[in-house]
């Protein structure tokens, strides 16, 4: 896990920490897990799935399930903590960001700090689930915290609207830059760097079809950087905070993050990568600066250079 705090504009301070689970969860008394394994789904169960999944609140009802299941409102522990569900416009079309946020007052007098979550790929806020109990930990601080988990846009229960770039292709993802790789040695997984990487004997490049490859994406990409990062501005502007004390991004969340503390580095005062994907350098990244030729190149295990295959060498011989 990254930790970069906000200094002056010539100086950042990083930090990889390890953190053991220290939350107290406690599993509600009428919770029982279901142990049986099902062959096959009944036809009266899958019937009453699909009924209910036909209702318009389905899903805001389920996340609704999941709050009070990891903080159950009985508990004598989370009685002070105020939740809310809510969905926060972030442009004229009515498009919105869904957020479930948990707050602790300590004190009306003391200003109040806030935490903003943001999940990976393919995922939503309930991937934080086991992380909502957070909110207890600024119980009797010095300060009022206000926890955000947001479900980011095109995700979860927030806006799915369309980036405003007509050249992308929903329909076909585009191929990348062609690698050629020269690997004479069989992979073999125990001798493999961190457990992903190899390092292989060279790699070429084709210069046209590379430049082909970068003239498409690098719009592309800018516009995708613009609709989330801006996305999370409005959310911040719409919900009046004045800066996000802790910007908490996993996977191609912690990429957004980045982007948007980059962008906006007067708004985050502290940003937490966990396990972000998308920060390294690597050889089919269109930010390459090396020059690019069909000489074979030897390739280096560094992620911060250009030569860097990433997982290529262990996926195949052609890319």
């Amino acid at each position: 896990m990254g930790v970069f705090g906000r200094g002056a504009a010539s100086r950042i301070s990083i930090r990889s920490i390890h953190l053991r689970n220290t939350a107290n969860f406690v599993v509600p008394e009428n919770y029982k897990p279901n142990r049986s394994l099902l062959k096959q789904l009944p036809w009266k169960a899958g019937l009453d799935i699909w009924w209910k999944s036909l209702s318009p609140n389905r899903l805001s009802d389920l996340q609704k399930d999941l709050v009070e299941f990891m903080l159950p409102s009985h508990l004598q522990e989370n009685q002070r903590i105020i939740k809310e569900f809510k969905k926060t416009t972030i442009d004229d079309k009515g498009n919105y960001i869904n957020e479930v946020g948990f707050k602790i007052i300590n004190n009306k007098d003391k200003p109040t700090k806030h935490l903003v979550f943001i999940h990976g790929y393919g995922a939503s806020l309930g991937c934080f689930a086991r992380n909502f109990q957070i909110i207890n930990k600024f119980k009797d601080t010095d300060y009022n915290y206000h926890v955000h988990f947001l479900d980011n846009l095109t995700f979860g229960l927030s806006s799915n609207p369309k980036v405003n770039n007509d050249t992308i292709n929903y329909w076909r993802i585009p191929a990348t830059a062609i690698v050629k790789l020269f690997d004479k040695t069989p992979t073999d997984s125990k001798k493999l760097y961190r457990k992903y990487y190899k390092l292989i004997e060279g790699y070429q490049l084709d210069p046209e079809n590379f430049e082909k490859y970068r003239s498409y994406f690098t719009p592309i990409l800018k516009d995708l950087e613009n609709f989330y990062c801006s996305a999370i501005e409005k959310w911040r502007l719409n919900n009046d905070i004045e800066s996000i004390d802790y910007l908490v991004g996993h996977s191609f969340g912690g990429y957004w993050c980045g982007s948007y503390a980059l962008k906006y580095p007067e708004n985050v005062n502290n940003l937490v990568l966990l396990s972000p994907v998308g920060i390294e350098r690597h050889v089919q990244a269109v930010t390459n600066t090396d020059p690019i030729s069909d000489r074979i190149e030897v390739p280096t295990l560094d992620p911060t250079s250009y030569k860097f295959l990433s997982r290529l060498p262990i996926l195949s011989k052609k890319h």
